[in-house]
């Protein structure tokens, strides 16, 4: 039973990856496109 439990407590550690990469990821994409909407907007409207 308390290999179970010593198991158990590893693999929480284990499944949790880092994910601050994903994250910048996703924001510099989020980013690229809310630009490009507000550029297209624009040159919309200025014309």
């Amino acid at each position: 039973m308390n290999e179970v439990h010593g198991k158990h407590s590893n693999t929480p550690k284990k499944e949790e990856p880092i994910l601050k990469g994903t994250f910048v990821s996703v924001l510099l994409v989020g980013v690229f496109i809310i630009v490009s909407w507000v550029g297209v907007y624009l040159l919309f409207i200025l014309r």
